[in-house]
């Protein structure tokens, strides 16, 4: 993923702006010190006074690094109005400007250089070192120093020493046109390494903030999201029915998406003469897909129960209508389980459609499977058949999806089908809620790593 130009100039011009003190600072200070070296050198090497003009140079040089060390206080409301190329620019200004003035100084620390050159035998009693080599060993030092400080591209660190190059070649036409062609050459070639550990700099930092504002925007568009799922997934669990009693059938669940909102479903309803109808979907896939199509089934499934009644197989059958006509050429299909508990007449309907077995656990600790009955809906033609049994006090339903059953192992191994109905047979007498909770329970100790599905677990009694 690419980094905007706008976006990485921002964040170049807000780090710029919060390093302008340290940045003027440092320019002062860097001012200061290059004024005070020739007079330590010209005191301590050469043992004399500076001239006057050298003097005056001083001086100029020490309340031009004074200044700078206080401007940003007394002029930093005009500098934090500036644009991104007006710091820069007068950053490179700046710096230039107290390199070029130490020309004086320079030229100090040239004859001192000599003198030691000399004394040492390097050179002869007739050579000079010029003031060309501890200007450049200046503008080494104050590129260097600055481009720490300064986030800008190789392009803009390369512009000062453009410029001085730029002073070089006026000067070699104008000035010293008698210097030998090795001189003129050195001349030019030494600005440009003075600017190489500088540009150098500047172009690791560069690829520094570049990759930091890039991943600062991938995790405010990861954070974007985590927020925009979590309110999908609490308008989603809303779509669920609130755990309770429906005219005499008490249904609890326990719900864990696979990832923040998935592809299970529960639909709960219910009237005073039929019981409940309960409906168990798990669409196929994950995610926000599974998820949108969720929750287009819970408007239908309502509509289809209110214009139906709750005959579990005379639901199907709509639903698989409406998702063959609607979903299925998305690849979209769902397997689903509708039971009605009926008290009154102390019996149980349900039709299955390729949705793992729901577990009727008998008071006495015996377990029937409710089997599938017919394909998975919005594949094709269906043939769903209403199926029953009778229901005795204390018997419990439990539905799930295939989150539970195929819930993998350190090998690999699946929680599987058989699991399931061993691990509620011993809990017969303890009700709904405590055979969800033990069933959920054991899936995650089974489970190894995250979950591979959603899963839903629902207990009826």
């Amino acid at each position: 993923m690419s980094t905007a130009p706008s976006e990485l100039d921002a964040a170049r011009l807000d780090l710029l702006r919060r390093r302008l003190t340290f940045l003027w600072a440092m320019l002062g200070v860097l001012t200061v010190l290059l004024a005070v070296l020739p007079v330590w050198v010209a005191w301590n090497v050469q043992h004399r006074e500076l001239r006057r003009p050298e003097l005056f140079a001083t001086i100029v040089n020490i309340a031009m690094g004074c200044w700078l060390m206080i401007v940003q206080r007394v002029r930093g409301g005009r500098f934090g109005r500036l644009d991104l190329k007006g710091l820069i620019r007068r950053a490179t200004m700046v710096m230039l400007a107290s390199v070029m003035t130490q020309t004086l100084g320079a030229q100090i620390v040239a004859g001192a250089i000599t003198v030691i050159l000399r004394r040492w035998g390097v050179i002869g009693e007739n050579a000079n070192i010029g003031p060309m080599f501890p200007m450049i060993a200046y503008l080494a030092l104050v590129h260097t120093a600055v481009s720490v400080v300064i986030p800008w591209t190789i392009l803009e660190a390369a512009r000062p020493i453009l410029i001085v190059l730029a002073f070089t070649a006026v000067g070699e036409m104008f000035l010293f046109g008698n210097d030998s062609g090795n001189f003129r050459l050195l001349g030019f070639l030494l600005p440009v390494l003075a600017g190489v550990p500088g540009m150098l700099i500047a172009a690791l930092r560069y690829g520094k903030l570049r990759d930091w504002v890039q991943i600062r925007r991938l995790t405010t568009r990861q954070e974007e999201i985590d927020r925009e799922l979590g309110v999908a997934r609490r308008i989603h669990e809303r779509l669920f029915p609130a755990p309770g009693d429906y005219h005499g059938v008490r249904v609890v669940y326990a719900y864990e998406p696979m990832r923040q909102i998935g592809g299970d479903y529960l639909h709960v309803a219910s009237d005073p003469q039929s019981g409940a109808t309960i409906v168990v979907v798990d669409v196929t896939g994950h995610g926000i897909g599974s998820a949108l199509a969720v929750n287009r089934l819970h408007g239908e499934i309502k509509r289809i129960g209110a214009a139906r009644g709750g005959n579990p197989a005379s639901l199907l059958q709509a639903l698989n209508e409406y998702i063959g006509a609607t979903l299925s050429d998305e690849m979209v299909f769902a397997t689903a389980l509708a039971v009605r508990v009926c008290p009154r007449e102390r019996k149980v309907e349900w039709c299955n459609a390729g949705h793992p077995p729901a577990m009727l656990v008998r008071r006495d600790g015996r377990v029937q499977r409710l089997d599938t009955s017919a394909m998975m809906l919005g594949v094709g033609e269906w043939d769903g058949t209403l199926e029953s049994a009778a229901l005795e006090p204390g018997d419990v339903i439990v539905l799930y999806t295939d989150g539970v059953i195929e819930a993998a192992d350190t090998s690999g191994a699946q929680f599987g089908i058989d699991a399931v109905e061993t691990t509620l047979a011993p809990k017969a007498t303890t009700g709904a809620a405590s055979m969800v909770e033990v069933l959920h329970a054991a899936v995650r100790q089974h489970r190894h790593g995250p979950a591979g599905d959603d899963l839903l677990i629902v207990g009826i009694e």
